[in-house]
C-alpha cells in the first residue's frame, strides 16, 4: 500500500524541494491549461529529481467538461482527444495509476443509462490502448448514487482498468451505504482518494474534520492492502496533518470514529 497526496502541477513546481524533503508520494493533477502549455523536458527533468528523493507517482486526469459515455458524439471525441493530449505527460512522469472521471451525472442519464454505459465502454477502451501497458487505469465516483454503472462499466474490463473510490464524493452524492459499495466494488478497487466533509458539499477538508466514515473505510483498506490511498485535502495545513493521522491510523492504531 502507497500513500500519497494530491497536489497540482502548479504546486509541484513551486514546491518541488519540500516535497522531495518530506519524502510522501505524490498524485499530481493535470488539467487541460497545464498540458497545452508544459514543457516535456522540463517535466521530465523535474520528475527525475523527485524520484531519486524516493518519491512516486500518479497522475490525476483532467476532468472539466469531459464526459466517456456522452450522448453526443463531439463530446466523446473530444475526450478521448484529451487523453491523447495527456500521453506526453505520461511518459514523462510513468506514473503507476492514472485516476480519470466518468462524466456521469444520474439526473442526466437517468433515462439513457445503457446508451451511456455503452459509450462510455467504447471511449475508455480507447484511452486503455494508448495507455502504457504496466499504468493501471482507475475510474472514480463522483456524483453516482449508488455503484451500478460504474460496475457495468468496469464489467469490461481486466483488472489493469479499476475502480478509484473516492470517499468524499461517497459521502455527499451516495444513497446506498459504504458496506454496499465496498461488497460491489471491492475486488476493482486499485485507489482510493481520502478526505471529509459534513455531507452536504464536497468540501475536501482533512481525513479528521467532518462525518464521513473514513476510519472504518481505512480500516477495510489496511485489511485488503490496497494498492494506493490519496489523500486531497485542498490545503497544505489540513494535508499535511491528515499525513498524520493516517499513519497513526495504519501503523499504530490508535485512531477511533465509533463506527
Amino acid at each position: 500500500m502507497r500513500l500519497l497526496t494530491h497536489v497540482t502541477y502548479g504546486y509541484l513546481v513551486k514546491n518541488a524541494e519540500k516535497l522531495a524533503e518530506r519524502k510522501v508520494d505524490l498524485e499530481v493533477y493535470f488539467s487541460a491549461k497545464v498540458i497545452d502549455a508544459f514543457d516535456a523536458e522540463s517535466l521530465r527533468s523535474l520528475i527525475s529529481d523527485l524520484k531519486k528523493s524516493g518519491i512516486g507517482f500518479n497522475i490525476h486526469a483532467p476532468f472539466f467538461d469531459l464526459n466517456l459515455g456522452s450522448i453526443e458524439p463531439f463530446v466523446r471525441r473530444a475526450t478521448v482527444n484529451r487523453f491523447k493530449s495527456l500521453l506526453p505527460v505520461i511518459e514523462a512522469v510513468e506514473p503507476y495509476n492514472v485516476v480519470v472521471h466518468t462524466g456521469f451525472e444520474p439526473v442526466k442519464y437517468r433515462n439513457h443509462i445503457d446508451e451511456w454505459v455503452k459509450n462510455a465502454v467504447r471511449s475508455l477502451s480507447v484511452i486503455r490502448k494508448m495507455i502504457p501497458q504496466g499504468v493501471t487505469i482507475s475510474v472514480e465516483n463522483v456524483f453516482d448514487g449508488d455503484p451500478y454503472v460504474l460496475e457495468m462499466l468496469l464489467s469490461h474490463f481486466d483488472s489493469d482498468v479499476g475502480h478509484c473510490f473516492d470517499i468524499g464524493h461517497f459521502h455527499v452524492f451516495s444513497k446506498t451505504s459504504l458496506s454496499e459499495w465496498l461488497e460491489r466494488l471491492g475486488d476493482r478497487i486499485i485507489e482510493m482518494h481520502i478526505h471529509n466533509n459534513d455531507g452536504l458539499e464536497d468540501r475536501h477538508w482533512e481525513v479528521a474534520r467532518g462525518s464521513a466514515p473514513v476510519v472504518s473505510l481505512l480500516k477495510w483498506a489496511k485489511n485488503r492492502d490496497v494498492a494506493y490511498l490519496t489523500l486531497e485535502p485542498h490545503t497544505e495545513r489540513e494535508a499535511l496533518r491528515s499525513i498524520e493521522y493516517v499513519k497513526k491510523l495504519l501503523f499504530e492504531e490508535v485512531v477511533e470514529d465509533g463506527l
